[in-house]
């Protein structure tokens, strides 16, 4: 949802301190639903990405695929896999040389910068 802000739309949200709550229980109807502090969690997370021009770049340059599904050979090994994000434009190889980006990286190689640089 960070990456994809208009999936957010899809939740119900729900002003809660948890899921066990009993206003969640009787709001949610069974259905899994996101609390509001999460909500505001992930445009915290959005906000600061898109913060970055980097990762904006990236993440919303004129030619961007979205859930392009591929397949890796590791040490003789295939693997299937899908990235999230991937930038079909010529970068600026001083600032990045990847040009597809998976959730799992992007979380473990920019977050820690995008929080931790003012600091």
């Amino acid at each position: 949802m960070v990456l994809e802000p208009d999936k957010l739309e899809q939740y119900k949200i729900i002003e809660a301190a948890s899921r066990n709550s009993k206003i969640y229980k009787d709001l949610s109807g069974g259905e899994m639903c996101l609390l509001q502090k999460e909500a505001d969690e992930l445009q915290v997370l959005r906000d600061k990405l898109m913060a970055n021009n980097v990762c904006k770049d990236l993440i919303q340059d004129v030619d961007v695929e979205y859930e392009v599904p591929g397949l890796i050979q590791l040490e003789d090994e295939w693997w299937k896999l899908k990235a999230d994000i991937k930038n079909n434009t010529e970068l600026d190889q001083s600032h990045c040389s990847c040009k597809t980006i998976y959730t799992d990286q992007l979380l473990f190689l920019l977050f820690p910068y995008l929080f931790l640089r003012n600091y």
